[in-house]
């Protein structure tokens, strides 16, 4: 419920700052006009306008996909913690798995299941927990927002080189 509110918010704010800039660009266009300008303070204004209704539009584009793909990685990790859960499960209480999987799952084979499954659910949180920090950015850091989707790119890449280094070389 929280979220949806924030997410609310922020293009509540980006759609006012669109229009405040559309009222500042007339405000603009007509003190040109009023005091015999030569137009260049109407230009300014125009480009000042096209510039923050690209903006906008392309902040909600890109919302768009960020939370699909926030979506996709929390149902993702989901299933992916589940499995984790019933290996480790049938890591320490062999017995119970290998009866509920029909003499399938031994412990062996739990082990292999668990080892496999952890970097995808490191992946899986990462690009959950960044897509979401990402989509909570307060709209006055939407301008270099660039500067932030690469910090958290390179965080990203960190943390997966961190696990998967863990995981296969430690």
């Amino acid at each position: 419920m929280q979220r949806e509110h924030l997410a609310s918010m922020r293009s509540h704010f980006s759609i006012l700052s669109y229009y405040s800039t559309i009222f500042i660009t007339l405000t603009l266009m007509t003190i040109s006009d009023l005091h015999g300008g030569d137009g260049r303070m109407t230009g300014v204004a125009l480009r000042m306008t096209r510039r923050t209704h690209r903006v906008v539009n392309d902040a909600r584009k890109t919302d768009v996909y960020l939370k699909r793909i926030a979506r996709a990685s929390a149902w993702l990790l989901f299933v992916s913690l589940i499995v984790l859960l019933i290996s480790g499960w049938g890591i320490t209480r062999t017995e119970i798995i290998y009866k509920a999987s029909f003499h399938l799952i031994d412990r062996g084979l739990a082990n292999s299941i668990h080892r496999t499954v952890q970097v995808p659910t490191a992946l899986f949180f990462v690009l959950h927990l960044l897509t979401n920090v990402r989509l909570n950015l307060p709209s006055r850091w939407l301008q270099k927002a660039w500067l932030f989707n690469s910090m958290l790119i390179a965080l990203g890449v960190a943390l997966l080189v961190g696990v998967v280094y863990m995981e296969y070389y430690a």
